[in-house]
């Protein structure tokens, strides 16, 4: 998406300023809206000390226009050569979404550093300077009128953010009614100024919040660590002692089967030589009831027969 199909700029290349010491000059960027979707914008600057820009940063609905005031602030002096300045604008602008309600949104900044960089358009416009001629005098507004042609053979100047405008800083506002504008856009500048403050503080504090849930992450890894390694070494020590009574197990029931051997083979020999005996003691008792059955003593006269 180019510039041209986003929004239509006035002026287009350049942004003429006519000099004159001790004066505050105001010029008119107008920026219109040519798509039906919001576009959100934001101005840079490669000097961001001479000019202050009234918005900045805002977001632009479709079909819808907006002005942005480019004040520049009062020279104690003119240069001779105010041209070599070399001052330049750069817009840039991105289309929002549909689902992005820009009425609920209070902060332009945030819609439009939600943007990707890559759906980002930008245009340049060059700062000319003529030196005001004599008698002429007052604040200086309108339009510029647009050169044929812009230099761009020196963009070496890094573009900066137009920074908000702060009190002090001799910028004045628009002069329509005088002294009494220029206090009314200072207490506008001052609390601009205080809104800014308000945001860095909370910055800060998110951002000390950050540290302080990263402390206490780093904390609890640390103290997850020592009882993944109080496991660990629990763990060790079980499966020693597992190890220890698996060997004293082994060693039991090897000596378990060694004595049910040894009872074994004294319950064996312990039947062997009761048989033996037994064998022995029948043997003895045959050899008498043979010895006598067969074997009578000397002498020894058998009873006659009695007759038939």
């Amino acid at each position: 998406v180019t510039m041209q199909r986003l929004l239509n700029v006035s002026p287009s290349t350049e942004i003429k300023f006519e000099l004159l010491a001790g004066t505050t000059l105001e010029r008119i960027l107008r920026l219109h809206n040519k798509t039906d979707l919001p576009v959100a914008f934001k101005v840079k600057t490669t000097a961001p000390k001479r000019y202050c820009v009234r918005p900045n940063c805002s977001v632009i609905k479709g079909g819808d226009s907006i002005e942005v005031k480019i004040v520049m602030q009062p020279l104690k002096e003119i240069p001779e050569n105010p041209n070599d300045w070399k001052d330049k604008f750069l817009i840039q602008a991105g289309q929002l979404s549909e689902d992005q309600d820009v009425d609920l949104v209070g902060d332009p900044k945030s819609l439009f550093d939600s943007l990707p960089k890559t759906k980002l358009c930008d245009q340049k416009l060059m700062c000319t300077f003529d030196v005001h001629s004599e008698g002429a005098g007052g604040l200086h507004r309108g339009d510029m009128g647009a050169s044929p042609k812009v230099e761009r053979d020196h963009d070496h100047k890094t573009l900066d953010p137009v920074p908000r405008s702060t009190p002090g800083e001799g910028v004045g506002g628009t002069s329509r009614k005088g002294g009494g504008d220029s206090s009314s856009h200072e207490r506008e500048l001052e609390e601009k100024l205080n809104l800014e403050r308000r945001r860095a503080e909370k910055l800060a504090q998110e951002v000390e919040a950050s540290r302080e849930r990263e402390r206490g992450l780093k904390q609890a890894h640390a103290d997850e660590t020592d009882k993944n390694k109080d496991l660990v070494r629990s763990l060790e020590t079980l499966q020693a002692r597992f190890e220890n009574l698996q060997a004293k197990s082994q060693a039991t029931a090897k000596e378990g089967a060694r004595g049910e051997a040894s009872h074994a083979v004294a319950a064996q020999g312990s039947a062997m030589n009761f048989t033996t005996f037994l064998c022995a003691v029948i043997v003895v008792f045959l050899s008498i009831i043979v010895y006598r059955l067969f074997a009578l003593p000397q002498g020894l006269v058998l009873p006659p027969q009695p007759p038939q």
